[in-house]
């Protein structure tokens, strides 16, 4: 492309114009590549921001999970021993209405005999 600009401006009239157009020229070369490394410069710029940002959300996610399978594990503990904790008291409670249970009914077998004492 900046040659066919340069050829265009090998066709001027005079040497003097053509010397100026020659260092216009060069000098609109520069600043269009300068503009297009800096468009691609923020392009990769917004690519590498958006990977990074997808890995932050990635590991945010990692870090979540995480958390649930503790939170989980945790509660699954926590009712299991509660589920025990119920279940002796329920023994213990079934133990003691069967002593008492037992015991009243071998003192009402044995009743007679202290009656005839």
């Amino acid at each position: 492309m900046f040659i066919k600009v340069l050829e265009h401006v090998s066709r001027a009239v005079s040497k003097k114009k053509e010397e100026y157009e020659m260092v216009a020229t060069q000098v609109f070369a520069d600043v269009f590549r300068k503009h297009i490394f800096r468009r691609a410069l923020a392009r990769r710029i917004r690519v590498r921001q958006s990977i990074v940002s997808f890995f932050y959300r990635f590991s945010l996610v990692l870090r979540l999970r995480k958390i649930f399978i503790c939170h989980m594990m945790t509660k699954m503990i926590v009712d299991k021993a509660f589920e025990q904790a119920k279940q002796r008291a329920d023994d213990r409670a079934t133990r003691t209405v069967q002593r008492i249970f037992r015991g009243f009914k071998a003192r009402e077998q044995r009743m007679h005999l202290v009656i005839e004492a």
